[in-house]
């Protein structure tokens, strides 16, 4: 069962599907890598760079407090469908996304530049 707790994805996906084990997945922010299928695209790429910076608050090379045999994630790949749109938000304008992970990579699969970031950013904790 999900809904609005705390912890959660917000806003709230039209729809989610969890797998049946609940596997929790480990990130090391030192080899931490977010990628883009879309190369130039100053948007997607200051976003990976703020949101690096927003899932690990506090995090330097020298800190030593990553420790874990847990499965680990090293990368999350960005692939926007429509492309790059400088353009602002719209109304109207489609902001699906879907999130995969697996225990080693994660895929975001968004139609717009707008839609990504934030739902990730709120699964890292």
């Amino acid at each position: 069962m999900w809904g609005r707790s705390e912890g959660g994805v917000w806003p709230l996906p039209w729809s989610i599907n969890y797998s049946n084990n609940n596997d929790s997945y480990a990130i090391n922010p030192s080899t931490f890598q977010f990628n883009s299928w879309q190369s130039g695209c100053s948007i997607i790429d200051k976003a990976l760079k703020r949101y690096k910076k927003l899932a690990f608050p506090g995090y330097s090379n020298s800190s030593k407090y990553y420790n874990t045999k847990a499965n680990s994630i090293v990368s999350v790949t960005v692939k926007v469908k429509n492309g790059c749109n400088n353009d602002y938000p719209q109304f109207g304008m489609d902001e699906s996304y879907s999130i995969q992970a697996t225990s080693s990579i994660g895929i975001i699969v968004a139609n717009e530049v707008w839609g990504p970031f934030e739902p990730w950013n709120l699964l890292v904790i």
